[in-house]
Formats: structure tokens, C-alpha cells, sequence
């Protein structure tokens, strides 16, 4: 036998090194790269549940907390990561034995004490304490950890989980929750899902067990302690339905709330089953005219701010809409998620078209209307929307000073600028003359004396665009911000509001409704139907919607879907009447 020559064994040597370090695996990454908010999410690995054990003291200011995540490893895994903000970690443990870790906000990063292999399940504790907070944050609403007058509340959409517990905090990474919450004895601990028990503690607190059994994505739980009274709203084909309310909740949600059975029996005719086996609404103290689609238990304010003088049918119908919007999203947010932030479409555009179609279906009022009505906003979406009124009313707002310093003189130059801005090149020459002479001789005019200037001009009406309003108090003040273009439903970037009104409501409930019209009633619902149950408990993106519109709708219904959804200029509505491009012009009726 010959002998192997010296090198080789070296070479042989450094070979077996290396097979022996890709063994061990590698660092899993600490992005999903959603296109919103890059700190979301972890790679390496699917979570399958949580247990979130909070305790929080009589004043709900600080929290202390062990988080469990049970998953699975998708590669070899020398270390991972997790999601946790600014709370102290005080251990963690993988599998039962203590793991090393480094916690940056929002980054927890753990290196097991033996490598994960792929495909193994795993357990992952983390203990922490400390107030509830994160630096990495995408809150635009209010969310989070809030402690309020009448305990604490806590809303994760869309970024905010990870202030509480240790988490994959991505929507892409959906996972059954449980919740041990143990509060003074006094307040109610609510979560969402299925309530286990609760049981009274020797130290003056008790525990309240929940768990949420189907796949959930990480922006949907809810948690509130305080006074809370359930009432029960009966059984709709097995689904429990129960509301918690503070004390101080509008009698107003009585007679839209008893029509909840109703609603969720209309949604399930058209879209299938109701996914969950619980539903109903919690109202908080520090959530200030909006609503929120946490699996099986939507988030409501005390009271719709704005509305109190409003007639009773006027707030009846914008309470059934929202109450219909919110438990829309429990299929089209709940049982399928979308796979990022940037496919909002999925969300937002299907429960604001079901919440309009339910209002029909209730009241008589036409979803077209709607649509009609702010089609002329989606057109000028670039410009932030689109406002048509009297003269008198312009004066009005004018004579008010748009915040503007009454005393402030616009230069002749800033006269001609704010000419532009309000009657966009409508204005006659003569008139803009006059005007600009009386500013050379003034040496400038206020808005006010603009004002003056313009109310006898002999216009009726006049059509502005949020813009241009903008851009005149900008004469004034140019540190405010501009106005940002609202986007197109299906183009939702890094730096554009994913809850804009125009472009991701109004258009996006457009969008949907276009399709509708295009394609018949029949086909409309079974393509929603099949896309529905396609992507039961999981996720989805705005391109899978699209094949299931191709496939059941032809292919001329997916293009009109995408012109909705991606075009910037918003298309036209020839069956309701509307023309983007000669409907709608801006300035004043001045006659020739």
C-alpha cells in the first residue's frame, strides 16, 4: 500500500475542518427585509406557538415577562434572532439550557449552547422586565404599550409585539398565541381568542389564561386591563360572539352591535366560512377615532370623535361601516395575512369595499356613491386629494388665515405665487393684473387683503387640490412639511403611509369593486371565495390574488385589476360616468 504523501493529509485535514463548521450551521438572519420596516422579522427558522406570561403592577407602568416560542429550524442554525425592544433580558434558555445572547433594540441575538440542526424543533425562554417600548417603531395611530385612566392597553399592528415579548415580529411568520396575564385582582385582563380561566392569586392578583388556536400573524394580538364588562351577544352558527366595555362606552354601539349577527352571516354567504370560533369588540380609553382588526377581538374608541352633533341615522351608518370593516378583516387580514407591509391592498382595500358593500346591503346606501364621491380625490392623488366649493366658502377659509399671520405681507412675487396656487391659471389676465398692482402699491397684501382682492371676482365655484393649500401656507412658512402624494393600492413603498386614506382605502375598495362590475357577481364572489380558502391560515401576496383573478376571471380581469392597483394615474370608471382626465379641472368657473 502506498503511503499518502504529507500534504495530502494536511489537505484532508483542512477538509474535515471545514464539513466540521457546516455542521454547526450558521447565524440566521435578523431580516425578513419587508419593505416597510427592515427590523421585521428573523430568518432560519418558523415559529409554531408562543406563551406570552405577563405580570404588570397596580400603576400597568412597567411589565415583567417570560416568552416562549416554539419552532421549527428551516436551516442549521449556529445562533438566531429574535424580535424584543427595550425591555432587560434577565435570561434565556434553548431547549432547557442556558443560551448566550447580545440584545441591541430591536435585536435579540441567541447563540444556543449546541447548534440547532434543520428541521429539529426547538423552545426558546426569554425572561425580561422593564417598560414597554422599542426605538425601531412604525406607529401611526397610537399603538403600542399605553397605560390609560382606567388601567393599560396594548395594540401590536404593525410593528409593536416585540415591545412585550420576544418574537418573530413579521407577518410573515404567522403562529398560535397563548397568554397568561396576572393583574391586581380589581381589573380585568382581556386577550384575544378563546378565555381558558382565571384564577385568584394569594398576593392580591390573578391570572387570566387565553390561547388563540389557528396560525396568527404577529400584529393582531390584543391586551387590556382595567373594569371591562363582557356582554354576551349570543351564538351565529357556533361562533361565540362577546364584547368587553369600559365603563364610559358610547350607548351609541347598542344598535349597530346588535346587527353583528347579521353581518357575519352576510360575509360568510359571500366568502366563505367565518375562519375563527369567537368574535367580538373591546373599546379603550386611549384610542381616539379609530378601529383596529385584532384577530376574533377588533380594538373601538370610547366614542367616534366628530360625530357628536351628527344626526343618529349619520352615525348609525358610519358605526355599522367601521363594525363591518373590522370583522371583514377576519378573512381578509386574520385568516389570510398578507406577506408584507407593502401588500396593505390585501387588507385594507377588501374590508373597506366589504365594509361600503354591508352599508348597502343594511341601509340602501349606494357603495357606487361612495366611490363616486371620491373619485375625484383619487384623480389628484398625487396632490393629496381634491376639494371643490362656493366662492364664499373659499373666501371664508381665506378670511380664517389658513394659519397663516394675518399681519404678514406676501411680496408682489408671493401674490402672483398664491394667484397660482388658488385658481391654478383660471385666473383672467385683467383680474390677475389688478390684483397685482394693488399688491405693487401696498408693498405686498396679507392673506386677508387677498382675500378682498378675490371675493368680487365674478366666479361661482372653484376646485383646489390639498396641495396647493399646502403650498400656500408654505408662502408663509416654508419649514412646513409638503404634502405627500397618496400612493396607487398596490405600490406601497418605504416611506409612503401604508394607511393612507385615498390610495389605499378609497381606491383600494375601488379597485376591488371595478372588479366586480367587470367580472358579475358570481364570478367576483368565487374568486374571492377560492382565494380565501387557497390561502386559509396562511399568507399571501397582491401577485396571488392577481392568478386566481386570471384564472377564474380571464385575463382581461386581472389587467384592470392591475391598472387599479398599480397605475399612477387612476383609471377611468367608464361604468359609473367618470372620466380622470376631463372631469374633474381645477381653478375657477370664470365665463369666458
Amino acid at each position: 500500500m502506498m503511503k499518502k504523501p504529507k500534504w495530502i493529509a494536511a489537505i484532508s485535514f483542512a477538509a474535515l475542518g471545514l464539513s466540521v463548521a457546516l455542521a454547526f450551521g450558521a447565524p440566521g438572519s435578523a431580516s425578513l427585509n419587508d419593505p416597510l420596516y427592515p427590523w421585521m422579522g428573523n430568518g432560519g427558522y418558523d415559529a409554531q406557538h408562543y406563551t406570552i406570561d405577563l405580570r404588570v403592577p397596580a400603576d400597568f407602568k412597567t411589565i415583567k415577562g417570560v416568552s416562549v416560542m416554539e419552532a421549527i429550524a428551516s436551516d442549521d442554525l449556529s445562533s438566531f434572532n429574535l424580535d424584543l425592544g427595550s425591555l432587560d433580558v434577565q435570561y434565556v434558555l434553548v431547549d432547557g439550557v442556558r443560551a448566550t445572547f447580545k440584545h441591541e433594540d430591536p435585536e435579540l441575538t441567541i447563540t444556543p449552547a449546541t447548534p440547532i440542526s434543520q428541521g429539529s424543533k426547538f423552545r426558546v425562554q426569554v425572561a425580561y422586565s422593564g417598560t414597554p417600548g422599542s426605538k425601531a417603531q412604525a406607529d401611526s395611530f397610537g399603538g403600542g404599550w399605553k397605560v390609560t385612566p382606567s388601567g393599560a392597553s396594548f395594540l401590536a399592528e404593525p410593528t409593536s409585539l416585540k415591545d412585550i415579548a420576544a418574537v418573530n415580529d413579521s407577518p410573515a411568520d404567522k403562529a398560535s398565541f397563548s397568554f397568561r396575564l396576572t393583574a391586581p385582582q380589581s381589573n380585568q385582563a382581556i386577550a384575544n381568542g378563546i378565555f381558558l380561566n382565571r384564577r385568584d392569586n394569594n398576593d392580591g392578583t390573578a391570572t387570566s389564561v387565553y390561547k388563540i388556536s389557528e396560525p396568527t400573524t404577529t400584529y393582531m394580538p390584543v391586551l387590556a386591563f382595567g373594569p371591562f364588562k363582557l356582554v354576551e351577544g349570543g351564538k351565529v352558527d357556533g361562533v361565540r360572539i362577546r364584547n368587553y366595555f369600559l365603563p364610559n362606552t358610547s350607548p351609541s354601539y347598542t344598535p349597530a352591535l346588535a346587527k353583528t349577527a347579521d353581518m357575519m352571516r352576510f360575509f360568510s354567504e359571500r366568502l366563505g366560512k367565518y375562519p375563527f370560533r369567537e368574535y367580538g369588540i373591546i373599546t379603550h380609553d386611549f384610542v381616539d377615532g379609530f378601529a383596529l382588526e385584532n384577530q376574533t377581538l377588533s380594538s373601538f374608541p370610547l366614542k367616534f370623535e366628530g360625530f357628536d352633533d351628527a344626526p343618529p341615522e349619520v352615525l348609525q351608518g358610519v358605526l355599522e361601516t367601521v363594525l363591518a370593516h373590522e370583522l371583514a378583516h377576519q378573512w381578509f387580514a386574520g385568516s389570510v395575512s398578507f406577506s408584507d407591509n407593502s401588500q396593505i391592498f390585501l387588507h385594507e382595500g377588501f374590508a373597506e369595499f366589504l365594509g361600503r358593500l354591508w352599508l348597502e346591503h343594511s341601509t340602501g346606501d349606494k357603495l357606487e356613491d361612495s366611490i363616486r364621491d371620491e373619485y375625484p380625490g383619487m384623480v389628484y392623488a398625487k396632490d393629496g386629494g381634491y376639494f371643490q366649493f362656493p366662492k364664499a366658502q373659499l373666501i371664508g377659509f381665506l378670511k380664517q388665515g389658513l394659519g397663516i399671520d394675518p399681519t404678514k405681507k406676501f411680496s408682489v412675487a408671493q401674490v402672483g405665487q398664491a394667484l397660482e396656487l388658488i385658481f391654478s391659471g383660471t385666473l383672467p389676465a385683467a383680474q390677475r393684473s389688478a390684483i397685482l398692482e394693488q399688491a405693487t402699491k401696498s408693498s405686498g397684501l396679507t392673506i386677508l387683503e387677498i382675500a378682498d382682492q378675490i371675493a368680487p371676482l365674478p366666479f361661482t365655484t372653484i376646485a383646489v387640490t390639498r396641495r396647493s393649500n399646502r403650498e400656500l401656507r408654505r408662502l408663509a412658512d416654508p419649514s412646513l412639511p409638503m404634502i405627500q402624494p397618496s400612493p396607487a393600492p398596490g405600490k406601497i413603498v418605504a416611506g409612503v403611509d401604508p394607511f393612507d386614506q385615498i390610495g389605499v382605502y378609497n381606491r383600494g375598495a375601488a379597485t376591488v369593486y371595478a372588479l366586480k362590475l367587470k367580472v358579475g357577481d358570481a364570478t367576483f364572489f368565487k374568486i374571492l371565495r377560492t382565494f380565501l380558502e387557497r390561502h386559509r391560515y396562511s399568507t399571501a401576496s397582491n401577485e396571488d390574488f392577481l392568478k386566481v383573478v386570471a384564472e377564474l376571471g380571464g385575463a382581461d380581469a386581472r389587467a384592470l385589476t392591475e391598472h387599479w392597483l398599480f397605475d399612477d394615474r387612476v383609471p377611468d370608471f367608464p361604468e359609473l360616468g367618470l372620466n380622470a382626465a376631463s372631469d374633474y379641472p381645477l381653478g375657477a368657473d370664470f365665463k369666458p
